[in-house]
């Protein structure tokens, strides 16, 4: 069981945030499959309120992500202060396993390969471009994208990939948002999504015909907030990813689904 995050000290002057953590044994099952994949997927943790995470939140979850349609970044972020959040929990358990220090900004491609700062995390861009492909490094193994039952991923994860965003709500229940062509609730159907087609809807040409027939609820437009949405304006940090269109969907419960 995870012991709550019992001190956290934001430190302006560097580039880091840094928690301190007291962890213990992981409950995600371990994983492994070595298959290729072909996208490159990396983990990033961040929180609302880092001044250092303010700077990399833009770079990674909205420039990287325009930029290179083959790179999935499963987010792991909570609000400054939330020790209690799943997410900060899932952070002690990330720190415990690749034995990396428990703070933020943080971005992990492997366990040779981590990258910590405001500095630091930017950096990551070439090395990162220069991948044919990454397994998701999980708590415990790892797993092609394609392969990975996110539903089972601890926490409450969002999942960037090809400017747009998986957001987990728990229990199933995920929000999709993009741009493009809006979905209408007219074309929702009856027919659960699977995993397999929920994080199909990253990679597909139109979210809005992968939809159809499927049961999902309109959301509208969403804003993504992004450790910058806690400092005033004058500071000129970016606030978020705005998405103008924006389903719920909640998954189907079969085992593996």
């Amino acid at each position: 069981m995870i012991i709550a995050v019992i001190i956290a000290a934001a430190v302006l002057g560097g580039s880091i945030s840094a928690l301190f953590i007291s962890g213990g044994p992981s409950t995600e099952k371990t994983t492994h499959i070595n298959r290729e994949s072909k996208y490159v997927c990396v983990v990033y943790f961040t929180y609302i309120g880092c001044p250092n995470c303010a700077v990399t939140d833009p770079i990674v979850l909205s420039k990287w992500i325009k930029e290179d349609p083959r790179l999935v970044i499963i987010e792991y972020g909570w609000r400054k202060g939330d020790w209690s959040h799943p997410n900060a929990k899932v952070a002690g358990e990330y720190a415990e396993s690749y034995h990396s220090q428990a703070a933020v900004p943080q971005l992990i491609v492997s366990k040779s390969r981590i990258w910590l700062g405001r500095e630091d995390v930017p950096s990551a861009e070439p090395y990162i471009k220069n991948l044919k492909s990454n397994l998701c490094p999980l708590v415990k193994g790892s797993a092609p994208i394609e392969d990975l039952n996110i539903k089972e991923l601890p926490g409450l994860p969002k999942i960037w990939s090809n400017n747009r965003v998986l957001v987990s709500l728990g229990n199933g229940s995920w929000i999709i948002g993009w741009n493009g062509t809006p979905a209408k609730a007219g074309d929702a159907g009856e027919k659960k999504m699977t995993v397999k087609e929920l994080k199909s809807l990253l990679f597909v040409d139109d979210v809005a015909t992968a939809l159809k027939g499927y049961d999902y609820t309109v959301v509208g437009s969403i804003m993504v907030p992004f450790s910058g949405s806690a400092f005033p304006k004058e500071m000129g940090f970016v606030r978020g990813a705005v998405f103008k269109n924006a389903v719920r969907v909640d998954l189907a419960d079969l085992p593996g689904s």
